[in-house]
């Protein structure tokens, strides 16, 4: 093993607990010829912000043969990160309206590598919708620590599912805080995992008042919850009536609690007929239980074609 390699080693076993020895050792291997300790240092200044030696250190990777940083680093239209970071952005953007998403994805990823926040939020995406929602939240942590509200909210939602509630909670506010109401909508979701539903209300009523028609239904069920029925008929009609075809599911389902079987039936098949695979499930039941099987099996088809897994279950045995 060479010296650079015993260095890099050293590293590696200091990372962890500590980094600033580490990053010496990770140094010292590079300047002795290490391609993938230049690269880590590269890496490490990128989550620094300091753009200029991520480009200084993938540069020198790459020439070492690191091909990560190769990928990464190797854009020649420009001298430093400032210029790298503008020309693969403008030239992801144009490959991606050409709908060559390799090519795009490349750019993104230069672009990002010189410390383009947009771009990493773009990267985020691109890996998310390809399976690697691990490499993807890295991007998306780095460009929320950019400004990017909607990496925010990426983020949050990652560290959610990585049973992370604190650190989803602190980005979901700072997306709420910013006007997102994306970032509203699912601070008060979290708020109400917690058992807190007076701030999850107040973040409903924020959302709702900028739009968010997922939290006018979920309002509307709270104060339904509450008794307050007019109130919250009024919240899932304003839902139906911004053109969210699931408010009528709600509407539909206050009816049938009250007893308006007309008024219900009307409105679950305004909901299934925009699509709404829980309203068509349930409006294949009641036409079940009241022995219209034509229309059951009608409405129970659809529920399964529309991705109903309780549909798929019932409906198993009918082609």
């Amino acid at each position: 093993m060479s010296e650079a390699d015993d260095l890099f080693k050293k590293a590696l076993e200091l990372h962890s607990s500590d980094k600033a020895e580490a990053k010496r050792h990770f140094t010292l291997a590079a300047d002795a010829g290490h391609g993938q300790a230049a690269f880590v240092l590269a890496k490490l200044a990128i989550n620094d912000r300091n753009y200029d030696d991520a480009r200084r250190w993938g540069l020198k990777a790459a020439s070492l043969g690191d091909a990560e940083a190769t990928e990464m680093f190797n854009a020649a239209d420009g001298p430093d990160a400032a210029t790298v970071k503008d020309s693969e952005f403008t030239r992801a953007v144009s490959f991606y309206e050409e709908d060559k998403l390799e090519e795009a994805e490349r750019s993104w990823l230069r672009a990002s590598a010189a410390g383009n926040y947009a771009a990493m939020a773009n990267l985020a995406n691109r890996l998310r919708r390809r399976g690697r929602p691990n490499a993807a939240s890295q991007w998306d942590y780095l460009a929320a620590k950019g400004g990017i509200v909607s990496a925010m909210v990426n983020f949050a939602a990652f560290a959610e599912d990585d049973d992370s509630p604190k650190e989803a909670e602190f980005w979901y506010r700072q997306a709420a805080e910013r006007g997102a109401d994306d970032g509203m909508h699912n601070l008060a979701l979290l708020k109400m995992k917690q058992g807190d539903a007076s701030e999850a209300e107040f973040w409903y009523r924020k959302a709702v008042d900028a739009g968010n028609t997922s939290s006018m239904c979920n309002l509307g069920s709270l104060l339904e919850q509450r008794g307050e029925d007019d109130a919250a008929r009024a919240m899932f009609q304003r839902a139906v009536d911004a053109g969210y075809a699931r408010g009528g599911f709600y509407l539909g389902r206050q009816a049938d609690r009250l007893g308006k079987q007309d008024d219900a039936k009307k409105w679950l098949v305004h909901a299934a007929e925009a699509g709404d695979a829980e309203s068509m499930l349930v409006l294949a039941k009641r036409a079940f239980y009241a022995r219209e099987f034509e229309d059951a099996r009608f409405w129970g088809l659809r529920a399964k074609e529309a991705g109903s897994q309780e549909a798929a279950e019932l409906f198993v045995q009918i082609p």
